[in-house]
């Protein structure tokens, strides 16, 4: 049931209406992944990690094949600290 787009966007929404984006998402990952919402917010404050604009190419976009060494590139970060996020899709064909 929770892996519908509709009760996503519910449940996702009506998380975000308390105002705890952190916990709405982190709530939203539990939901989803079956795990507490007290793992993934623990999890996310150890695991974000960041990149500098100035490093991202188009080449690493430029396909849908997965570029493990850009790992490379990030550093660690605090959550709240990052100005920008984007999202590659690995599903949307070249």
């Amino acid at each position: 049931v929770a892996r519908t787009p509709s009760v996503r966007a519910h449940v996702h929404a009506w998380l975000a209406q308390r105002g705890e984006t952190l916990a709405a998402a982190a709530g939203l990952a539990a939901l989803l992944g079956g795990q507490r919402v007290e793992t993934v917010i623990t999890d996310s404050h150890e695991l974000f990690r960041c990149m500098p604009a100035s490093a991202i190419t188009y080449t690493q976009f430029a396909s849908n094949i997965a570029h493990p060494e850009l790992f490379q590139l990030t550093t660690r970060a605090t959550l709240g600290t990052v100005d920008a996020f984007i999202s590659h899709s690995w599903h949307d064909p070249p």
